[in-house]
């Protein structure tokens, strides 16, 4: 955050404050462009359902049951974590 901060020349201003509060906007800035460039970050889904499955040749995963909001198709993914 510091470098986005640098980037937009208001890193100075940030600490001269003393104001360590982030405004929600400005840190949904920041965000956004880094979650558009994972790959495994999903958007436009609903979930629906979220299961642990400890079978598997993976050693276990959490299983999610989504919906495509623009297409209401529903899929099934598997992952090892979930946020």
């Amino acid at each position: 955050y510091l470098a986005y901060l640098r980037a937009h020349g208001r890193l100075f201003r940030f600490y001269l404050a003393e104001r360590f509060q982030v405004p929600r906007a400005e840190y949904d800035d920041y965000l956004r462009p880094v979650a558009e460039s994972l790959p495994s970050c999903r958007f436009g889904r609903r979930v629906d359902a979220v299961a642990w499955d400890g079978g598997g040749t993976d050693g276990g995963a959490f299983v999610a049951t989504v919906t495509a909001t623009a297409t209401s198709r529903r899929t099934t993914l598997r992952a090892r974590t979930v946020v």
